[in-house]
């Protein structure tokens, strides 16, 4: 796949275009050769100019937030405001448009008419203050005990504007405080390659993960308990050619949980080591270019801190011989 952007033009990634076939296969071969692509840009994008004011106030909001859909039934290009003051849109298509800031109610969506090509539109809207919050918590392990160190990320819930990549390390209590928060629904999730920990380490009611509900301008923080299961075990993957023995620098591996229903699965580009939820069986197989991909196999349930390493060999292809 080959991408190509200039935005400051108007042409977005090409990766986010309305290719409806999806992006076009290029052959690279061992020769002295060059392969000849050729590519088609999308009209230019517009752009809608955020100006929004303080309900209150009167005063500009200098750092407004917008996200956007098409309505008109292809949703390949949604997005969110990457260029300050100015919302970077798909031309000739009709669209919704959400716009916020920090510390601002969101707006209910805006139907706007489709835009030409390269144009730049006006955007005016009204924003109502709701203030901001703060949250404080600790987190807990399987014993009961602190954890410090560990990385805290709380997400806001059914708010897009807002919902950002929140996250906080606790100190060496196991406690953990974030100021200026939007208030909202807020749930939690952890990581910690070294500790063993992620996302689906949360010990909640109903198996569901903790949340807490952060007020605006209230004068006193939300206040949650993070608590964590055992941490998890570890899969180290090397790979390497059946033929010579020799590892493989350029692969990639896929872990899949064999249990029905269970969603949990791991893809990973030329990278080594993987975290393993526990009391479960998984599949791996790995692939690699010029070679075989490896027939599935299957892992036994990790322990609690395990770290088990697992060495795959991939045959070559040969000439005249299809890559299954």
């Amino acid at each position: 796949m080959v991408a190509l952007r200039n935005e400051d033009l108007g042409y977005m990634d090409t990766v986010d275009s309305d290719f409806t076939n999806g992006w076009p296969p290029y052959y690279v071969v061992e020769s002295g050769k060059c392969t000849e692509i050729s590519m088609r840009f999308e009209p230019p994008a517009a752009r809608l100019h955020l100006k929004l004011r303080d309900e209150d106030t009167g005063k500009s909001i200098e750092e407004p937030e917008a996200q956007f859909r098409r309505t008109d039934g292809h949703h390949a290009w949604n997005g969110v405001s990457k260029r300050g003051l100015d919302l970077t849109v798909p031309p000739l298509k009709p669209l919704e448009v959400w716009v916020g800031a920090k510390g601002y109610r969101s707006t209910a969506p805006f139907s706007i008419p489709p835009l030409e090509p390269g144009e730049i539109r006006d955007f005016d809207a009204l924003l109502k203050p709701i203030g901001l919050g703060c949250l404080r918590g600790r987190v807990l392990d399987a014993d009961g005990q602190t954890v410090a160190g560990i990385e805290v990320q709380p997400r806001l819930m059914n708010d897009n504007l807002n919902s950002k990549a929140f996250s906080v390390r606790t100190n060496q209590d196991g406690e953990f405080e974030m100021k200026d928060m939007p208030p909202g629904t807020y749930e939690f999730s952890v990581h910690s390659n070294e500790m063993g920990y992620s996302s689906n380490s949360m010990v909640g009611k109903d198996g569901k993960r903790p949340v807490t509900e952060v007020a605006g301008s209230s004068g006193s923080c939300a206040e949650v308990t993070v608590n964590l299961s055992e941490p998890n075990g570890k899969l180290v993957v090397d790979v390497i050619d059946a033929a010579t023995q020799t590892p493989l620098e350029h692969f990639r591996f896929e872990v899949k949980s064999t249990v029905p229903r269970w969603w949990w699965s791991e893809g990973k580009e030329w990278i080594r080591e993987v975290q393993m939820p526990l009391g479960r069986q998984f599949s791996l197989q790995a692939e690699s270019e010029g070679y075989e991909t490896s027939q599935p196999m299957l892992l036994t349930p990790f322990e609690s801190g395990e770290v088990r390493k697992i060495t795959i060999s991939l045959q070559p292809v040969h000439e005249g011989v299809r890559k299954p």
